[in-house]
């Protein structure tokens, strides 16, 4: 398969012109568009390009295990490693390992002055903020995202607990609300990647695949953690609100129309993500229905989510294009991928 660095090569030393060039990357593009189409290749996933991505990342994960205790040298050589793993032979595995540990360094070093989690949440997304712009690594926004929100959160419940003299019991609804507007902000900031390139073709669908990872928990959990607790664990207590019938089925609203938005845009991060306040709901109904322990369930719920899971995988697309069939107006849906199956 040609990439653009051959191109590029063949312009160079004659082979072809550079309109001859322009012509093929664009029958290329075409192809793919095609195997989009007829395939159903939503959401690209590529962490190793051969075993030998793995085995680098290995001796990275090792480096960055050996120098935890001296995160200074850490940082450093994390990002000697980055200039060529990641910007010279452009390998994703080392890559997202490097960038992980380059925010753990970089944390660990400002925590040893004992500043707070604030402090040691900024200095981290300053250095995965100067990975991203330095090599434009699609992961490097997932940890983008998810410093800046712990950021948010741990700033926002320093000022709540300190100079607004917040009580406990307030501050996690405070916290869930917080969390609930950086989920859905977090949530456009991915859609704006994925409606500009709807067919999912450049970096900017993996952009937008790791936002989704970061957005969806933040909305679901927001949403369902205060309507109920886990029942599967009694001591897991999610919100101060007790677990009732009313609440049971407003988590299955919730998670059904999750399910709808996770169809129309093409991300099943959403779904993923309301599957655990799902089989929760479910097993405390079942638990009330039988008068006995919501553990008793477990299996049972666990086969149910099994099988939901296997049947949405296989039958994605066509559920997909059932409803965006559906749904009314046509110039919205160009901003999303391809639904006609006969395309």
């Amino acid at each position: 398969m040609l990439r653009a660095e051959d191109l590029a090569e063949a312009v160079k030393t004659g082979v072809i012109t550079a309109e001859q060039a322009v012509a093929l990357d664009g029958i290329a593009a075409a192809r793919h568009k095609a195997r989009v189409f007829a395939v159903g290749r939503e959401e690209r996933f590529r962490l190793l390009g051969g075993f030998n991505d793995f085995f680098i990342a290995v001796g990275v994960l090792l480096l960055g295990i050996a120098l935890g205790s001296w995160p200074i040298v850490g940082l450093v050589a994390m990002w000697g490693l980055a200039e060529y793993l990641t910007g010279k032979l452009k390998l994703v595995a080392p890559s997202i390992l490097i960038v992980v540990i380059l925010a753990i360094s970089a944390a660990i070093t400002v925590g040893q002055f004992d500043l707070g989690a604030s402090a040691a949440f900024a200095a981290a997304l300053a250095v995965v903020a100067a990975h991203y712009w330095r090599f434009r690594l699609p992961f490097s926004l997932f940890l983008l995202a998810w410093t800046g929100v712990g950021l948010v959160l741990s700033l926002l419940s320093a000022i709540a607990t300190g100079p607004l003299r917040v009580a406990e019991a307030d501050l996690g609804s405070i916290t869930s609300i917080a969390a609930l507007l950086l989920g859905i902000g977090v949530f456009a900031w991915a859609l704006s990647f994925d409606v500009s390139d709807p067919e999912r073709l450049t970096r900017r669908a993996d952009c937008g695949f790791w936002l989704h990872l970061i957005a969806a928990p933040l909305i679901v959990h927001s949403l369902a953690g205060p309507l109920m607790s886990h029942p599967l664990w009694p001591g897991m207590r999610v919100g101060v609100a007790e677990v009732t019938g009313p609440a049971v089925a407003v988590v299955v609203l919730l998670v059904f129309a999750l399910s709808a938005i996770a169809l129309i845009v093409d991300r099943r991060a959403l779904l993923v993500a309301g599957l655990g306040y799902l089989g929760s709901a479910m097993a405390y109904t079942l638990s009330k229905v039988a008068g006995s322990e919501p553990s008793y369930y477990v299996v049972p719920v666990l086969v149910f989510l099994g099988v939901l899971i296997i049947v949405l995988g296989v039958g994605w697309r066509h559920i997909r294009s059932a409803l965006m069939s559906a749904l009314s107006g046509e110039n919205w849906k160009r901003h999303f991928p391809p639904y006609v199956l006969s395309e």
